[in-house]
């Protein structure tokens, strides 16, 4: 939560959830819901896995452009046609 108000709305946020807990522990209950419903994950998977599934969807999309043709696609991504066979096989992709 970007905390629009400040530390004033970090404030009232803290006393409220201090004031509905049952012990020492705030959970997400305690907490006003415009906050809650912006509590989303910051990562929700690996950078790695990500580019990933983007450098081969990119693949894929150059070589339908290009009507299957390796080297053109190859140009189109800015590769050689011999990074783009890497790739290819990296990513268990089978475009003839």
């Amino acid at each position: 939560y970007s905390w629009t108000g400040n530390i004033r709305e970090l404030e009232n946020a803290i006393e409220r959830a201090y004031n509905l807990i049952d012990g020492n522990v705030i959970k997400l209950k305690h907490l006003p819901e415009k906050i809650v419903s912006n509590n989303r994950p910051l990562c929700v998977g690996s950078l790695n896995k990500t580019l990933n599934e983007i450098e081969k969807q990119r693949i894929i999309d150059a070589l339908k452009a290009s009507g299957g043709n390796k080297s053109k696609a190859a140009k189109m991504l800015g590769i050689n046609r011999a990074g783009l066979y890497q790739k290819l096989k990296k990513h268990g992709i089978n475009y003839f």
